[in-house]
């Protein structure tokens, strides 16, 4: 068996994790800067500004200031600035994580139609994420590694346990989640915030749940750096692609079924105006001819594609009364 606590399988481990975090900061970089054109619509007014922009924007820059400055400190040779620049790495590790939890906690409680049990719950679990890392951010002990030639991060306990809130809180709102879906069903929005859902549950179980067991075990330094850096990318990277996949949503007709997928254009087609009734509309020519038809003089003009005739709704519209607006 491999003895994690050797000081050469440490050395060897905290070289394999220097270079895992700087592929996953150049990932997250390169995920920033293909999506940053939604970001740019928002700050050039081209798009409106909602309020749950705060936390989408907290989390985006947070992290990419933890990209930066993780990549500076494993490679830097001054030894001076350790400390604060890992002080740095871990509040924005931390405020990108409560960002983008907030994200989640708010669309929960939405979905939930703002019931007071449920807001109070999870209100009081994200203030304790909140506060938890604080006390941990202030008592992290960074050393210099001369083998290595970089800074390197001896974590106390508390700041290993600290990552059971952010996980707590978001396998708990993933359940709430799909309680409150599987009492509305529908189509449309009800498919995107399934999928959005499942995808997210999927990160978590992937990369957040095996981060925190590890880190937990406590192996060595190196290999809780190697998978604490990874989860946090991660899930930050999907939760904000939700966000935008549910605001491209409400653009599109809502009975198209659409992933979270980065959107590479740097710039926004224009507005195309749909009908956001549900259901199945037939052509006008299917239920009036034209005026071009000789024979059909009596017959009405091509119908308005705003008027309510031709149209055969398939769904209850009370089974699609999600509030999209208020998620958002």
């Amino acid at each position: 068996m491999v003895n994690w606590k050797d000081p050469e399988v440490a050395l060897e481990t905290a070289r394999i994790a220097t270079v895992v975090v700087h592929v996953c900061a150049g990932w997250y970089i390169w995920e920033f800067l293909v999506s940053f054109g939604f970001d740019w619509e928002h700050i050039t007014r081209r798009r409106p500004i909602r309020w749950t922009l705060i936390p989408y924007f907290g989390a985006r820059y947070a992290t990419l200031c933890m990209a930066i400055f993780i990549t500076v400190i494993t490679g830097v040779q001054d030894t001076s600035n350790c400390a604060t620049g890992w002080q740095v790495v871990y509040f924005c590790a931390d405020l990108s994580m409560d960002m983008v939890s907030l994200l989640l906690v708010w669309r929960v409680i939405a979905l939930w139609e703002q019931n007071i049990w449920i807001s109070a719950a999870l209100g009081l679990m994200w203030m304790a994420e909140l506060a938890v890392p604080i006390h941990a951010i202030i008592n992290i002990h960074p050393i210099y590694v001369e083998q290595l030639s970089t800074c390197s991060l001896i974590q106390p306990a508390f700041i290993r346990y600290s990552s059971l809130a952010p996980m707590t809180l978001d396998l708990c709102s993933c359940v709430l989640c799909f309680i409150a879906l599987s009492r509305k069903r529908g189509a449309g929005l009800w498919k995107v915030l399934l999928s959005q859902g499942l995808s997210y549950f999927s990160v978590i179980m992937c990369f957040h749940v095996p981060a925190t067991t590890l880190v937990l075990v406590n192996l060595n330094d190196g290999m809780n750096l190697g998978v604490e850096i990874p989860a946090v990318i991660a899930i930050v990277v999907c939760g904000t692609r939700m966000y935008r996949g549910l605001i491209q949503f409400n653009k599109r007709d809502s009975d198209i079924f659409t992933l979270t997928t980065t959107n590479i254009g740097w710039r926004r087609p224009p507005p195309i105006n749909v009908n956001m009734n549900r259901g199945i509309v037939i052509p006008a020519g299917f239920v009036g001819a034209t005026t071009m038809d000789p024979d059909c003089e009596n017959s009405p003009s091509i119908v308005s594609p705003t008027s309510d005739t031709g149209k055969i709704t398939m769904f209850d519209k009370s089974t699609e009364k999600l509030p999209a607006e208020s998620i958002v």
